[in-house]
């Protein structure tokens, strides 16, 4: 057995081929949606909930028939607390989070790149961030705590899968999506997804920004590929000025790759020629703009999250270099030997706060955590996060 935290990997077969079946001392364990492992056809993972605090010790029994008689064996786990808010169950890569509102059900839901943390170690490509399908975690107690929808991400793996609209998109058994953003609008959800074909090991494949629509969240319609200019967008983020809708985004082909652009829309179908928004330094991605307190908010990730206002959504100046205090050090984390506070954030402002969902990689690992924070306004009216405060309610 293998154990990430929130999830684990268990034998589905012997050796001789004989089916394995489980049975867990503790509902903790989701031994009723298992998802078969895509590494290992052998094995397959279960979710695991946290308890709040502390540990518990649950104990797993395997059942299986050897030589035409029933056989079993125990295995005692131990289940520890975590302070993140939400962790990837199958593959511990859990990024670009955001968070939407289910109307009907009446419950947030959280879209995620599902990124394969847990792939073979030694692969020092980028492999393990793409082939990424786009996961959904549910919450019915105000973004408090977050469970991972098995049934949710398979049914938007079906529904998101680019093959079968359009012969001109490649097969390669599977396909990259980033980074999902979604807006409502007239009774409609929108989602805007960044789309890459196949499963490439460098940064350097052409990537696209794809529109879908939905009436539940669940079951989408491809509307149609974005024509922004490049084939080298990613990372869209879509917010309304005016009577108009702005979306942001990465282009990685102009100057040098490192500039934020814009285009409007109407009616969130069709796109105004992008212009230069941000950029080229310093380095970013991933702009997350909002409206709070009077004033428009740019929060982009450049291995920190930093903060830029505009009065207008469009001239912006810097705020703040990391929202982050950094006499906090335990709440920043470790990237490939770089400090980093935050990666790839969304805000949701609700009731007057607003909040950042953000993602960090912990201990240097490929790992990732999705965490929250309330965001605040200093006496010098420039944006901070108090690393100690942890939200109870969205």
């Amino acid at each position: 057995t293998e154990y990430t935290g929130k999830g684990i990997k268990l034998p589905s077969v012997l050796p001789s081929g004989a089916p394995i079946s489980w049975t867990s001392s503790s509902e903790r364990i989701d031994l009723k949606n298992m998802t078969p492992d895509e590494f290992d056809s052998d094995y397959a993972w279960a979710a695991v909930t946290r308890p709040e605090s502390g540990s518990e010790k649950i104990v797993l029994t395997a059942k299986a028939t050897v030589s035409g008689s029933e056989k079993t064996k125990d295995f005692e786990i131990e289940i520890e607390a975590s302070e993140a808010l939400y962790e990837d169950p199958l593959y511990d890569g859990a990024a670009d989070p955001m968070l939407v509102y289910n109307r009907e059900k009446k419950q947030w839901w959280m879209f995620y790149t599902q990124r394969r943390a847990t792939m073979v170690e030694g692969n020092e490509t980028v492999e393990w961030v793409h082939g990424t399908n786009i996961g959904v975690a549910v919450s019915d107690d105000g973004a408090n705590s977050f469970s991972y929808s098995a049934e949710y991400t398979k049914k938007l793996s079906e529904t998101l899968n680019l093959e079968k609209y359009l012969d001109e998109y490649p097969s390669e058994g599977r396909d990259t999506l980033w980074a999902p953003e979604i807006v409502y609008n007239e009774g409609k959800y929108h989602m805007y997804v960044s789309y890459i074909a196949g499963v490439p090991t460098v940064y350097s494949r052409e990537a696209y920004i794809e529109h879908f629509e939905s009436d539940d969240l669940l079951n989408w319609r491809h509307v149609k590929q974005l024509d922004l200019g490049s084939d080298r967008v990613i990372d869209s983020c879509v917010q309304k000025i005016g009577d108009k809708f702005a979306m942001w985004f990465k282009n990685e082909k102009h100057d040098g790759g490192q500039c934020t652009y814009v285009t409007y829309s109407d009616n969130l179908y069709d796109w105004s020629t992008p212009t230069l928004a941000y950029g080229p330094d310093p380095w970013h991605e991933g702009a997350n703009v909002f409206y709070w307190k009077d004033k428009y908010w740019m929060l982009v990730d450049e291995d920190c999250i930093f903060a830029l206002v505009s009065d207008d959504g469009v001239n912006w100046v810097k705020d703040r270099e990391d929202l982050y205090d950094p006499t906090h050090p335990e709440d920043h984390s470790y990237q490939f030997g770089k400090v980093v506070g935050a990666n790839h954030c969304d805000v949701v402002v609700q009731d007057g706060e607003a909040y950042m969902l953000y993602f960090v990689h912990p201990n240097n690992t490929k790992k990732t955590e999705v965490k929250m924070a309330r965001l605040q306004i200093d006496e010098n009216g420039h944006m901070f996060v108090d690393p100690e405060e942890k939200p109870e309610y969205v």
